[in-house]
């Protein structure tokens, strides 16, 4: 019986440190999982690519291989926003900026003779990742 009593005052415990958390400390349990997808932007995209158009450029190419669909958007704004679905896909800093030179290059090229000695304004491939968070768990 007195094992009973102590599980039941272990768990009345447990509850009212829960209920005294605050916001921060309840976020602070939960983990987000983060996963990567990694989306190659090919020499055969960047060839047959629309340049200035957000269905067919080389990214928009790629991302409807790689997700099955049609329905790819890449919009140039004060950033480049990239949607598959109509949902925008998240990149890090770094990659974003990656994305956005990449398409002012691939926008403005015409053809690779006409920048010798400018090689590095040439579009090249790249590998695309893409950050997708999963369901919030709770840290134990």
């Amino acid at each position: 019986m007195a094992m009973i009593a102590k599980q039941k005052y272990k768990a009345i415990q447990q509850t009212n440190r829960e209920d005294n958390m605050t916001k921060k400390d309840k976020w602070d349990k939960l983990e987000t999982k983060i996963m990567r997808r990694l989306i190659d932007i090919t020499s055969e995209d960047i060839k047959m690519g629309g340049k200035g158009d957000d269905t067919t450029c080389a990214i928009a190419l790629a991302l409807q291989e790689s997700y099955d669909t049609l329905n790819v958007s890449v919009q140039k704004e004060d950033i480049t926003y990239l949607y598959v679905n109509d949902e925008a896909l998240s990149l890090s800093k770094r990659m974003q900026k990656k994305v956005d030179d990449f398409v002012e290059l691939f926008d403005t090229f015409t053809n690779s003779n006409d920048y010798i000695g400018r090689e590095h304004k040439i579009p090249k491939p790249f590998t695309l990742v893409i950050e997708q968070k999963t369901q919030q768990i709770e840290r134990r």
